[in-house]
């Protein structure tokens, strides 16, 4: 008798999302892949080191910096090589004269507005998991393993 692989995982799908719904909709919107899914991850994969540390007596806004710079580095490597490179771009195109209106192609304000925007994204996406993981209960997080 054959059986519709789609039925199959269409079963095995639901079962797996009914156990991994998302707490909100910014979770659930970042959950899919970038800096939020890569810090929880990062976080599931320390969670012994963070609990030892928790332990020992590391303070709980020393984990959550922690976490957060582990977040932000690369947010901010991206960041200043994303701006060079549209830096080169515009100098390099001379159709971008074309499709802006209204403003230069260099404009200060706008390469300050999109940096501080997807910085505030970025920090809005590390500080769930970061603070989550400074929250962790030491005994529980050393039983993982």
């Amino acid at each position: 008798m054959a059986v519709c692989i789609n039925q199959e995982c269409g079963l095995t799908f639901t079962a797996h999302r009914a156990s991994t719904r998302p707490r909100s909709r910014f979770e659930s919107g970042c959950r899919k892949n970038g800096i939020y899914g890569v810090l929880s991850y990062l976080m599931a994969q320390r969670t012994t080191e963070l609990g030892i540390r928790i332990a020992l007596g590391a303070p709980r806004e020393q984990v959550l910096k922690l976490m957060l710079l582990d977040g932000l580095r690369p947010v901010i490597l991206g960041l200043l090589l994303g701006l060079v490179i549209s830096a080169i771009a515009t100098r390099v195109s001379t159709s971008m004269l074309s499709i802006l209106y209204g403003t230069k192609p260099l404009d200060p304000a706008v390469f300050g507005a999109v940096v501080l925007t997807l910085l505030l994204v970025a920090v809005l996406a590390c500080l769930t998991p970061a603070w989550r993981a400074s929250r962790l209960d030491p005994i529980q997080a050393i039983r993982v393993e």
